[in-house]
Formats: C-alpha cells, structure tokens, sequence
C-alpha cells in the first residue's frame, strides 16, 4: 500500500483507492486451466498488468499537482484464491470506508484489441456514466468504451462495492491464455496499458480534485448481490461442469459471444468457435454472461445439452456433453 496525502486540510481524510492483485497461480494447479501442467504461470496480462498499471497511476498523479483528496494505491494478493485481501482490507481498513469515495480496479488491462476496453461498475453512481466518457473524449487516442453496470464481479472491485463503495472496473477482455502457463509477457499490448492508465488517472484526478479541478462527489448506486454458491461441493468444483467457452466480456444487448473455445474441450467437439454468440443454454434464454453461468451451474459432467447459436446471421443448434472441471 502507498497513500498520496491530500493537499486541503478537509478533504485530505477522504481517499480515492486504485487496486489490482498481483497474485497468481504459481506452478499451475488448482485454478489453471492446464491442469496438467507443472509450470510457472507467470499471469503477465492476470493481473501483472493491472499491477503494473496501479504503479503507473502513482507515478501520473505524485508527479503533481497535488489532489485535494488523498489516493490510496494497494496491490492486493489472495484474489486467486476468493478475493482474500481486497475482502481483508474492507474488513479492517486503513482508511474509514465512509471516507472512502471511490475505488477504481485494474485487472487484466494487458490485451487491448482494436482500442477496446470494457469498464465495469458504471452503474454504481450516478455521475460515472458523464464522467468516464468526458474523460475518455480528453486523451490524445481515444478508446472505445464498452459499458456495464454491475458492480460485482470476480474480481476486487466487488468487495469494496459489497461495501457501498462506488467502483470502476477496467478490463481488455478474456483470451485463450487466460488461467494457463501461456500468459506471458510476449502477448503484452504496452500500448494499451498506457492508454488505459492515461484514463484511470484522469478519473482519479477529478474524483479527487487536482489543479482547476474541483474534487466531485458519487451519488451511489446499490444493486443486488448475486446469490453465493449453493454449498462447499459447489465452490470447490468450480460453479459447475466444464464446457470450454471463452467468453467476450464486452456487454451485449442479447446473448453471450465467444472469443475461442478451448481445444479438445466439449464445446470445440461440438462444434462451437469463436465468434459464435449462445442466445440460448438447454431450453433457457441466454441474455448475458449471469444467465449463461447460472445455466452452466444447474447442469452436472455428462449431460447433453442442446446450445443455440447465432453464427453469420443464422441460429445453429448442436449438442454438447458437459465435463467435469
């Protein structure tokens, strides 16, 4: 942790946070999606990236001018393992949580594709949505910003939010490498990272009021946490049986569209690729990524399942035969 102090002898005891985890999965194992492989998972893009991104935000915002608001940076680790320190820190913070104005989250910035990028918890204050776009329409390049509401998710923004902290959560999407011994630092946009910096920087320095500046205040949103894991057996094993999807994190109005599927995983011998966008899971209507993995959750490895796609402007069905994780 690293605190900027704030310049106004009022605002100072109110903070603005900038997280990402800088843990992983070590050798591989439990969580890897190679489970077979004993090698080191070096997580270049999950989350070196985001951490990387949280050191260049406090080099931005101490070179000056001082907010009036002080900035808390942290590097959180455990959140491979459920979110352990983010959850810690809300638990026994450092600084008041009701001083706590925001908490902005960088976990797998290190991708960008086609100046994409997806910022999550945009529904968790009414200024955001004015905010982030202003912001974004400042930078030299600016991006294309893909946005989603909801304020939980698995990473560490959600404990904070699960707090009644406003939060913003950057992310450059899912990818083949996610989870495995091949997210290394070779498939690093640096580009990206920077652009990306370059705007989360700039959110922090009008939440927290730096040169002409006024320090802004967050009217919170509280929406509804989703429902925890049924039992033990449940978490341990994953949410459910394996499919192989690699989901498009970007939001969508209807249906959920794969960025790959993983080789000799069920949805590969099934026919599914990249590109397809699942509108319907066994009978149910697939309208986002929750409805896809509380579907997901119902099933057990062995059972068949019809899949409707949308693939070149037409539905296809196949069958998939789920697996175990």
């Amino acid at each position: 942790m690293a605190l900027l102090p704030g310049s106004d002898p009022s605002l100072k005891a109110q903070t603005v946070i900038v997280g990402g985890h800088f843990d992983h999965l070590g050798w591989g194992g439990e969580g890897s999606l190679d489970p077979d492989v004993h090698a080191v998972h070096n997580g270049a893009d999950d989350n070196a990236s985001g951490t990387a991104g949280v050191l260049e935000i406090a080099g931005k915002l101490a070179a000056g001018p001082r907010p009036e608001r002080s900035v808390v940076f942290i590097a959180f680790t455990g959140e491979e393992r459920g979110l352990w320190g983010s959850a810690h820190y809300v638990a026994h913070p450092t600084v008041d949580l009701a001083k706590t104005v925001a908490m902005l989250n960088l976990d797998m910035v290190g991708r960008m594709v086609d100046d994409q990028v997806t910022v999550f918890g945009m529904g968790t204050a009414k200024e955001w949505n004015d905010l982030v776009k202003q912001v974004n329409a400042g930078l030299a390049k600016p991006m294309k910003l893909g946005f989603a509401p909801d304020g939980y998710g698995p990473s560490d923004h959600s404990s904070f939010y699960g707090a009644g902290v406003p939060v913003l959560h950057f992310f450059t999407n899912t990818h083949a490498d996610y989870h495995r011994a091949t997210d290394d630092w070779q498939k690093i946009v640096p580009g990206g990272i920077d652009r990306i910096t370059d705007l989360a920087a700039g959110i922090v320095r009008h939440l927290a009021g730096t040169g002409d500046m006024v320090a802004m205040s967050l009217t919170p949103v509280q929406q509804a946490a989703p429902p925890a894991p049924a039992n033990e057996t449940e978490r341990a094993r994953g949410y459910g049986p394996y499919l192989g999807t690699i989901p498009d994190m970007t939001p969508r109005d209807f249906g959920v569209r794969f960025t790959g599927v993983r080789e000799g995983s069920p949805a590969e011998q099934a026919g599914l690729r990249a590109g397809d966008v699942m509108v319907e899971f066994d009978g149910k209507p697939i309208a986002d990524l929750y409805a896809y993995a509380y579907a997901l959750r119902e099933k057990k490895p062995g059972d068949v399942v019809k899949i409707v796609v949308e693939r070149d402007g037409k539905r296809l069905t196949v069958n998939a035969v789920l697996q175990a994780r």
